[in-house]
This record gives structure tokens, sequence and C-alpha cells, in this order.
């Protein structure tokens, strides 16, 4: 496997696509996490992994709104440009902040939260639709109705064309269905 990565990294090589369960969504094998995009190495080298991802054939990005406080979502809105339409985008959301401090995750499922958290990440991001929209974790101080209903009105807009949990139990998935 290390001599297998060594050769990659030196020779190049190209990830394969799947198949994304029954949606008809075609997309690499692996996905390039963004979470110190921009952060560490600076813009230009970060933009540079993205590039190179995509050489490789990498073709699927997850970011979040709190990487870096929005930056990680700046960078990668100027690494796409002119390349939107070859990814799938993943994001995902959950404790406001300002550009100084987090809010606390209080509202962080609450439609207001949600709705201006889309608007501001399509700004950052540079695009007008979000391919995975991610509850980055649970919060059970906002009804699921509430959340739910948020996420599906963006569903229904176009700004955003599935939707995902990270960090959540199966168990808290679950609704019985009703009598």
């Amino acid at each position: 496997e290390r001599r297998e990565r060594e050769r990659c990294i030196r020779d190049g090589c190209s990830v394969k696509d799947v198949e994304c369960g029954n949606s008809g969504v075609e997309g690499s094998a692996l996905c390039l996490g963004a979470m110190t995009c921009n952060e560490r190495n600076g813009e230009g080298t970060a933009i540079g992994i993205v590039h190179k991802a995509g050489d490789m054939g990498i073709k699927f990005i997850d970011t979040a709104d709190s990487y870096g406080r929005g930056k990680s979502e700046l960078c990668l809105g100027k690494a796409l440009e002119g390349l939107r339409e070859k990814v799938f985008l993943a994001t995902k959301f959950f404790v406001p902040y300002t550009p100084d401090r987090r809010l606390g995750g209080g509202l962080a499922c609450s439609r207001k939260h949600i709705l201006r958290y889309v608007d501001d990440t399509l700004s950052r991001l540079q695009t007008d639709y979000i391919d995975l929209l991610q509850l980055h974790h649970p919060n059970s101080k906002v009804g699921v109705e509430e959340t739910l209903s948020a996420l599906d009105s963006l569903v229904k807009q176009g700004q955003v064309l599935y939707l995902g949990v990270s960090n959540h139990y199966a168990c808290l998935l679950y609704t019985s269905p009703s009598p």
C-alpha cells in the first residue's frame, strides 16, 4: 500500500468514480477534506492542493462553515472558480459564529440560523447551490420539525440538492411512524 501511494505521488494517479447509492449521483471514491484549507499553508498552496486533487480525479470536496470561521469556504470558492460543475461539493453547519468568536450552539438548528448560514455559505463558495448539506452535530435545543422544515425548503428552492448528517447516532435519526 505504501509503495502504491509513493508511485501515485511520483507518477500521478487517477481516482475512480463511484455511484452514490441509488441516487444517480456519481463522484470520486475519495473526498478531499478542506478543514484546513487556507489555514495552515496559505491560500495559494490550498488552491494548488484543490487543483491537484482535481487533476487526480478527486471530484468530491467536503468543508464546513466552522472550518476557519468561513475561511475554508472562501478559499474553496476561489479554488473552484470555473470548475464548480465538475465537483460534488459538501458542506456542514452547526455553530453560529462571527469572524471573531463562536456564538454557541443553542440556535444552531433553528430556521433562522440555517437560512442565514446557507445564504452566507453560498456567497463564500461563490455558487448558487450546495450538492450535499449536512448537519454537523445533533442539537436537542431546537425541535427536529423546525430543522427539517428549513432544510426541506432549501431543497425545494434548489439551493441544496441532498441532505445528510455528520457525527450523529443512527438511533437519533429514526422517528416512529405515526399511528
